[in-house]
């Protein structure tokens, strides 16, 4: 039997790229590939686009809530912003009460909203948009396609912690009103709280029967350190032996950066109620003395609550 040499198989490789190239073959898989590659990358420039733009509305609708309805045209900068030749054709919906667990007719590419989501949240939506404004993108070779749409989507929510992870002295919620003109001022004035007491009357939410309004801070540290993990609404009992918060203050002081410390509004002289969590700015630990500021903290996979804003505010990716 006669064998192939190497010069017949070369032969039969140029013979069969001769049969492909005449038959359209590699010419349609080059299109197909081509235009693929262009659709993914189109579609990485639109999920850059909307994630900014997501991003950028939450966190001026934070800063400023009056002006949060009004955002379109920094969503649309955003998107434009990102793409490789400036055009994107965006568009934002903005709940800011009551929206998040309402079914909303969700279509692609949006995702469906958590189920529990009770915080407002930003949504942007962006599309391809061309020179003339159509929204197909088109093929690269002539006849590959009619042109695709392609589309991303990002969803931002914020809102007050329902969780934290806080300096664990609690304070009150009178002192805090006090010190931020209830929650007018940020930053509220250098040393605009100090360890002495406040009025005690209500500044907030119902207090219980046989409940007092808490007054100057109280520690809620454990013996095993002075970091705690606490819900709002939670009721908790004042430790019998509190753990030295004495090395987290002089950190905290020394670094002048916001720590979460929890706000509390009543107590029965033994528990006291978790009514939210604010950023503390240590001054002095002996005795506690600072002030309060905003703070925007971005979370991973913890959905912002919907409780009172003490100017502590999570945001968060939530699609």
């Amino acid at each position: 039997m006669r064998r192939l040499s190497r010069r017949d198989d070369d032969g039969a490789v140029a013979v069969l790229v001769a049969i492909l190239l005449g038959g359209g073959v590699l010419l349609g898989t080059g299109a197909l590939v081509i235009d693929i590659g262009l659709i993914a990358h189109e579609r990485e420039q639109l999920q850059g686009g909307a994630d900014a733009a997501a991003w950028v509305v939450a966190d001026s609708c934070v800063r400023t809530p009056a002006t949060c309805a009004g955002q379109q045209p920094l969503a649309q900068r955003q998107a434009d912003g990102n793409a490789r030749d400036g055009r994107s054709a965006a568009s934002l919906t903005v709940c800011t009460a009551g929206c998040g667990s309402a079914p909303r007719g969700r279509t692609q590419p949006c995702p469906a909203l958590p189920p529990d989501l009770t915080a407002p949240f930003a949504e942007v939506r962006t599309e391809t948009r061309d020179a003339d404004g159509g929204t197909l993108l088109p093929p690269v070779l002539a006849g590959a396609r009619n042109g695709t749409t392609v589309a991303s989507c990002a969803q931002v929510a914020w809102g007050a912690p329902a969780t934290g992870t806080v300096l664990a002295l609690g304070i009150a919620q009178c002192a805090w009103a006090d010190a931020t003109r209830n929650g007018t001022a940020y930053p509220s004035p250098s040393g605009s709280f100090a360890a002495g007491g406040t009025r005690p009357t209500s500044c907030g939410d119902p207090i219980p029967s046989g409940w007092q309004a808490t007054t100057g801070y109280t520690s809620l540290a454990e013996d095993d350190g002075c970091e705690r993990t606490l819900d709002t609404a939670d009721t908790v009992p004042a430790p019998a032996d509190p753990g030295d918060c004495a090395s987290a203050l002089d950190a905290a002081r020394d670094s002048g950066e916001p720590v979460l410390m929890a706000i509390t509004d009543a107590t029965d002289g033994t528990d006291y109620r978790i009514s939210g969590f604010a950023a503390f700015v240590v001054e002095d630990d002996d005795p506690l003395t600072g002030h309060f500021e905003q703070q925007i903290r971005p979370v991973n996979g913890q959905l912002p609550g919907d409780g009172r804003d003490y100017g502590a505010t999570y945001i968060t990716r939530i699609g």
